[in-house]
C-alpha cells in the first residue's frame, strides 16, 4: 500500500468543512491521522476548532497561507521530499465514477481510487495526477491520460518534489491551471483518471478564491492563455 496524506487547504468554510469534505471522508472510513487541514487564516483557528472537535479529524490542524496559490504551496512545503499528499477542497459533496456515457455512480472505495492514482504516477515517473475536470459522464472516458489537462485544485494528487521555484504558484486565481502547465514543462507529463469527477459547490461562500478579485481573475486567465501559446 502507498502511503499518503490529505491535506485539505480551507478558508471561511468553517460552516461545510464538517458536513462535506470531511463527512465525505468518513463515509469511506479515512484514517484520521492521515488528514491535515490548513487554515489561510489562523484567526479563524477557534471557530474551526469547535466544527471539527465533533468529528474524528481533528488531529492536525495547521495555520497554513493566505490565498488559494499561497495555501498550496505552504502545504507542498510543509512535507519532506517523497511524501505523497493529495489536495482536496473543503467543499467535497462527493466523487463519481462514469457507467456509461448518461450514467454516473458514487465511487464505493476512494481509497482505490488513491492508491490508483499514485500507482499511476509513480509508474509514469511524474509528480502530479488528478480526475476529471467536471462531472458530466458524457464528457468522461475510462482511459488514463498522461498528457496536458486541466487538474482541478479539488482533487490534485502530488508527490512532494525538491525544491524547485518554478513550480510555486504564482496566482491565486486559476493557480490550479497555471501548476497543471508547470507541472507539465517541469516533468513532461500528468495523469488523470478521466472516468472520476467531482461534486462540489465550487461558487459557495467562502473558499480560497475570496482572495481574489475581478481585475486579477482576468489578469491571470490572460496571462496563462499567453504562457500556454508560447511553449
Amino acid at each position: 500500500m502507498i502511503d499518503y496524506k490529505i491535506c485539505i487547504p480551507t478558508y471561511k468554510r468553517s460552516h461545510a468543512i464538517g458536513n462535506k469534505t470531511l463527512s465525505f471522508l468518513e463515509k469511506h472510513n479515512i484514517d484520521p491521522e492521515k488528514v491535515y487541514i490548513f487554515l489561510s487564516d489562523p484567526d479563524e483557528r477557534e471557530v474551526y476548532e469547535k466544527v471539527i472537535s465533533e468529528t474524528r479529524y481533528n488531529k492536525n490542524i495547521i495555520d497554513g497561507r493566505k490565498g488559494a496559490g499561497g495555501n498550496r504551496n505552504f502545504i507542498c512545503d510543509y512535507f519532506p521530499v517523497g511524501t505523497n499528499i493529495l489536495c482536496l477542497d473543503d467543499d467535497v459533496d462527493d466523487i463519481i465514477e462514469a457507467v456509461d456515457k448518461k450514467t454516473s455512480v458514487s465511487i464505493k472505495d476512494f481509497e482505490e481510487l488513491i492508491q490508483t492514482g499514485f500507482q499511476h504516477t509513480i509508474l509514469a515517473g511524474f509528480n502530479l495526477w488528478g480526475i476529471c475536470s467536471h462531472n458530466n459522464p458524457f464528457y468522461m472516458d475510462k482511459q488514463v491520460s498522461y498528457n496536458l489537462k486541466l487538474i482541478q485544485g479539488s482533487c490534485q494528487g502530488i508527490i512532494i518534489q525538491e525544491h524547485d521555484d518554478f513550480l510555486y504558484r504564482v496566482f491565486e486565481i486559476g493557480e490550479d491551471k497555471e501548476y497543471c502547465i508547470r507541472q507539465y514543462i517541469k516533468n513532461g507529463g500528468i495523469v488523470r483518471l478521466n472516468n472520476y469527477g467531482m461534486v462540489s459547490e465550487f461558487f459557495g461562500v467562502g473558499g480560497l478564491y475570496e482572495w481574489g478579485n475581478p481585475p486579477a481573475r482576468v489578469s491571470h486567465a490572460e496571462y496563462i492563455g499567453v504562457w500556454r501559446r508560447t511553449w
